[in-house]
């Protein structure tokens, strides 16, 4: 009796365990953010300099991340030095960087499964921004 206890509990463990193991893979990487949540939003080019967000670029950019698609994990966090950078502060804490790095563009966020992770986007309007804060300025 005992023996079967035993096993049953064993099962019924492992069964919890993975449950919960493919539900939390179910969580989607790429989770729209709102502007009540930003705290601030910084471009970062390498010719550019650095300049904060304001609120009309804020509701703008959030848009945008909102509306990214062909979202891939990038479970190595490969890529190349990021020639321009959007980095997005969250009242929470956390932290949503945008990076320019390949052909599309690299997120990297620790909001969405209480862990950095990094994954691929497109979204024309943020290619562009991020093309445009890595190009020399225009005499």
């Amino acid at each position: 009796m005992r023996k079967k206890l035993l096993i049953f509990s064993l099962v019924l463990i492992a069964v919890i365990i993975t449950v919960f193991m493919i539900n939390f893979n179910r969580i989607p990487i790429h989770k729209p953010i709102s502007l009540e949540e930003v705290e601030t939003i910084v471009f970062f080019g390498t010719y550019r300099g650095i300049k904060e967000a304001t609120q009309e670029e804020k509701v703008r950019f959030i848009k945008w991340f909102n509306s990214a698609y062909d979202i891939r994990l990038n479970k190595y966090f490969a890529g190349t030095t990021p020639e321009s950078i959007i980095s997005i502060e969250l009242k929470s804490g956390k932290r949503i960087g945008v990076f320019k790095s390949g052909f599309n563009f690299e997120i990297q966020r620790d909001d969405v499964k209480n862990k950095n992770i990094s994954y691929w986007a497109k979204q024309k309007d943020i290619e562009k921004l991020l093309a445009d804060l890595s190009s020399k300025k225009r005499e």
